[in-house]
């Protein structure tokens, strides 16, 4: 299932005085089962890009195409799946099972099937279906509520999950935890995952390849190791470097002679270690 944008803009209040432009003439194609990642400053039109892809809004110019066809409620557009940033707080139902069931209901399942769409979405996240399905979810913790948002998306199976800052707010053990699922997702299940965020660090990890959007336009579109190599485009745009990038850069610059190649926590650490003379096996 592959993503087309062509010269896609999009403005807020458009055809009005107060008309403001948040994405210029963005051409991007995503193809099935690539794990891409968005990053930009805080106004660079991230999320107003999520939901273009994602359908909740149309483009004032220009089009967007999944497979083909523009996206609509009635069709391709179940197939895209946006998890917001903050998901927890948009939690609405009396009952995990209803919040989780609510999409999938929606959508045409049956009520003898929702039990079953249910408790799979739940055990995706880890959370134990007979534990959590009768509990409100007002009652769980906030990062046992973001798994029920997650699952609530799960639940209706989309072929492409968009995930907004999906990290944010979470501690180091709940970050870790959404990017194995996210992994899992796209390696195991074959998704398609469009990763929204501003954790350098974390899209050095995760992600195969890297748009860079800036004041509403794309400005750089390559694999992690590109995108971080240009470096001064990145600073211009008020984005930085990893943080294993920075370390390996300062230490060339210092007259230690590394390649300076690395953007991840592992490969800054083969560099040095291999300088020491102690190979570059962990």
């Amino acid at each position: 299932m592959q993503i087309e944008l062509t010269k896609a803009s999009y403005s807020y209040q458009a055809d009005s005085p107060f008309a403001v432009e948040a994405l210029h003439d963005i051409d991007l194609t995503i193809d099935a089962n690539e794990l891409v990642a968005i990053i930009g400053h805080s106004g660079s039109g991230k999320s107003t890009l999520a939901q273009l892809l994602a359908g909740l809004i149309l483009p004032t110019a220009g089009s967007v195409l999944i497979d083909g066809a523009k996206p609509s409620k009635g069709g391709v557009f179940r197939q895209v799946g946006l998890v917001f940033q903050y998901p927890e707080q948009q939690l609405f139902a009396e009952t995990i099972f209803e919040e989780v069931a609510f999409g999938a209901k929606n959508y045409g399942a049956s009520e003898q099937e929702l039990a079953g769409i249910v408790e799979s979405a739940l055990t995706e996240v880890d959370l134990q279906p007979q534990q959590f399905m009768e509990r409100s979810p007002f009652s769980l913790s906030g990062g046992q509520k973001r798994r029920v948002a997650i699952a609530s998306i799960l639940a209706i199976n989309p072929q492409i999950m968009i995930l907004d800052e999906p990290t944010a707010g979470l501690d180091q053990r709940g970050r870790r935890w959404i990017i194995d699922l996210v992994k899992r997702l796209w390696q195991q299940q074959g998704k398609t995952i469009i990763w929204i965020s501003h954790n350098m660090e974390e899209v050095a990890d995760i992600a195969q390849r890297i748009v860079v959007l800036s004041a509403g336009k794309k400005i750089l579109d390559g694999d992690p190791h590109q995108v971080f190599a240009a470096e001064q485009q990145l600073f211009t745009s008020g984005l930085d470097l990893p943080q294993p990038a920075q370390l390996v850069r300062r230490l060339r610059q210092r007259g230690i002679p590394l390649s300076a190649q690395a953007i991840t926590a592992q490969e800054a650490y083969q560099e040095i270690a291999a300088w020491l003379g102690g190979g570059g096996d962990v």
